[in-house]
Parts: structure tokens; C-alpha cells; sequence
């Protein structure tokens, strides 16, 4: 069978619209449709523009001008923070963890939002889109679309901490406080807490990060961000848990692990298995104090304004791992935690529904 269709919404009373041929039997047989009165304008079909950039999201290959392509956000993920609940798609989410730091800044591309909007658009001076694609060209960087500062497996975007210097993002970024309940109307993933626009989509006018010390690290990504030779983690608190001396929390000290993939190592993490950090309980010098009063841990003075050639925010005339993140670890360095942790299911991974003993005896005996 064959069919040949012809149909104009515009067609004329008594002129044929579609005519179909099919052969039965060896007979040719010919059917018309007659339009009986003046064809109507199909409606248009809807299509959504997140970012107003005028490439429908069906065909962007950034929905929403951050500067990380979908291909790296559309991943399904949705941020389920039980504290904020957003529920948008990382790939229309300008903010996929909620700390406050927009992605366009955590993903690399901050510079190239010059009018601090949250978006990589037309307004935004010297922007190119010369294939169309809705991605700036300039944002068009495979090797550095998902930058992972501290290496622990959660890229920057999706990262609460994301120097594991044992203090949230949100308290190193221009807010002292956590996202709230009060939602996000116009739906951009920015919790109207840190929100100036909440109603318009995009963060208008988004500030420059805090850099306490100056030194072109912000206070997120540096690990003495008062530049005072007392790093971070040890004026938070946190100086034992660092048990391998080198700076910051990770999976190789004592205890180390994340087991809800948020970001912050379990040992400061006030919620183990959900995404999130509870009352930020952990975080109180921080949010309360100035990092430069020598009271909180520090000397007061800046040290010195030199190179920081790792960019880990330490200064290369007091950093032992000069071209790495955070400090050498000291040789034959080892502590022992304050838990026995009891692998329920026996798979010799410490998940994060596995409950900690404590008071447990533990005898070490030399190998040799």
C-alpha cells in the first residue's frame, strides 16, 4: 500500500487534502478526503527555554547557561537535600548542592559571567555561541568541565566541602548560613536564602566569593584561608582527624570515607546517609568567629602574600607539598579512631547504616 498525503491547514473548501492509493487484488484503488468548509491553524507547539537563551532545551546542550554541559549534569540526578528538597535536575539547577556557590563558579566558568547573574549568556561581555548549540564557546572545555579541588570523587558542583578543610561551603561563602525551607519560586535551584532575584531565574547580581586573605583562592577552596599558617581543619577543631597530617580529611585518614556521596567526609558529617550536614553542629568557629582573631586559633597575621603555585590557598614558603593539594603527609604517620565500626553485612566496606562500637579493645601486633 501507498499513501500520498497532501493537507494545508489553509485548504480551500472542496479541494481534495488527502488522497490515499493502495492495490487490493491486483485493483488500484484511490480514496480522496474532501475538506468541506476552511482548514484551521494547527496550534503551535510548546517548547521550553530554560535559560532564555533562545536554543530550546531540546536541542541545548546547556539548559541552563552554567557551564557544564548536560551530558555531565543530565545524569538524572536530583538534588533530594531533605533540608531544601528542591527537586530540580542538576542540568536546570544553578546551584546542584545548595551551598550557595553558584555552578557556573564550582564548575571553572565564573570568570566568563561578567554581570554575576548565575548564567553564561548574551548579557554577559564577550560571549560567542557561533554554532548555536546554546553552550558559550568559550565555556567549551572537556578537561576542565568538572573540577574535583579536593579529589575525593564528588566534583565542586555537587561538593558541600569542597577542600574537605572540615567546613561547609556555604559558611566559606558569602553566607554564614545553611539553605532553608523557604523555597525557590522561580525554580533556578537557588534556595531563596541565597537568592537575590527568587522570583526570576538566575541570581542577579551574584557577589564576589569571600577570599579572606587575598589571595585569589576563595575561602571554599583554600585551606588556610586567613592565610595565618594555622590551616583550616586545625582551627575548626578537626586537627586529630586529620590523622594523616596532610591538611584536610579524606578517605586515608582514621575513619575516612563518604558514604552519602555529598561531599563531606562521615567523621564531621552530621547526616551519614543523607545528602546534607544537619545543624552544621561541626562548623561553629567558623560561623561565629573572625578566622583572623588569634582567639579562633590563628595568629592574627598574615604570613606572607607569595606564590601559591598548587593553588591549595597554603603559601609555598610553608607548604610541604609544593605542586600538590594540601600538605606531605609525615612518614610512618597513624592514629587510631574512636570506633570499632560492625560490618553488619560482612563486605569489608563501612557503609553508612553501620553502627560504631565504642570502648572496644584493640591489640596491634608487629607484623615482622
Amino acid at each position: 500500500m501507498s499513501t500520498t498525503a497532501i493537507f494545508s491547514p489553509r485548504q480551500p473548501a472542496g479541494r481534495t487534502a488527502l488522497r490515499r492509493t493502495f492495490t487490493l487484488f491486483g485493483l488500484v484503488l484511490l480514496l480522496g478526503l474532501t475538506i468541506m468548509g476552511p482548514g484551521r491553524p494547527l496550534p503551535a507547539l510548546a517548547q521550553t527555554d530554560t535559560d532564555g537563551d533562545g536554543v530550546v532545551d531540546s536541542i541545548d546542550v546547556d539548559d541552563d547557561n552554567d557551564g557544564i554541559p548536560d551530558s555531565v549534569e543530565g545524569d538524572g540526578a536530583v538534588n533530594t537535600d531533605a533540608a531544601t528538597g528542591d527537586g530540580v535536575p542538576d542540568s536546570l539547577d544553578l546551584d546542584s548542592d545548595d551551598d550557595g556557590i553558584n555552578d557556573v563558579k564550582e564548575g571553572g566558568d565564573g570568570a566568563l559571567d561578567t554581570n554575576h547573574d548565575g548564567l553564561i549568556d548574551s548579557n554577559d561581555a564577550g560571549f560567542v555561541d557561533a554554532n548555536g548549540d546554546g553552550m558559550a564557546d568559550a565555556a567549551v572545555n572537556p578537561t576542565d568541565e568538572d573540577p574535583d579541588t579536593d579529589g575525593d570523587g564528588v566534583p565542586d558542583y555537587r561538593d558541600l566541602d569542597s577542600d574537605n578543610d572540615s567546613i561547609d561551603d556555604h559558611f566559606e561563602s558569602r553566607y554564614p548560613v545553611a539553605p532553608d525551607a523557604s523555597g525557590d519560586p522561580d525554580g533556578d535551584g537557588i534556595n531563596s536564602v541565597y537568592d537575590p532575584a527568587p522570583n526570576t531565574y538566575g541570581d542577579l547580581n551574584d557577589p564576589i566569593l569571600g577570599d579572606t586573605d587575598g589571595d585569589g583562592v576563595p575561602n571554599y577552596l583554600d585551606l588556610d584561608s586567613d592565610d595565618d599558617g594555622v590551616l583550616d581543619v586545625v582551627e575548626n577543631g578537626n586537627a586529630a582527624r586529620d590523622t594523616n597530617a596532610n591538611g584536610y580529611l579524606d578517605a586515608t585518614d582514621v575513619g575516612g570515607g563518604d558514604a552519602d556521596g555529598d561531599g563531606i567526609q562521615d567523621v564531621v558529617d552530621q547526616l551519614r546517609c543523607a545528602f546534607g550536614d544537619g545543624s552544621d553542629t561541626d562548623n561553629p568557629l567558623y560561623a561565629l568567629t573572625d578566622p583572623l582573631n588569634p582567639n579562633s586559633g590563628g595568629s592574627g597575621v598574615v604570613l606572607d602574600s607569595g606564590t601559591d603555585a598548587d593553588g591549595d590557598g597554603i603559601a609555598d614558603s610553608v607548604d610541604s607539598a609544593d605542586g600538590a593539594w594540601g600538605l606531605a603527609s609525615p612518614a610512618n604517620s597513624a592514629a587510631i579512631g574512636d570506633y570499632v565500626w560492625h560490618d553488619l553485612n560482612e563486605d569489608g566496606i563501612q557503609d553508612c547504616t553501620e553502627p560504631g562500637i565504642a570502648g572496644v579493645t584493640v591489640n596491634l601486633f608487629d607484623a615482622s
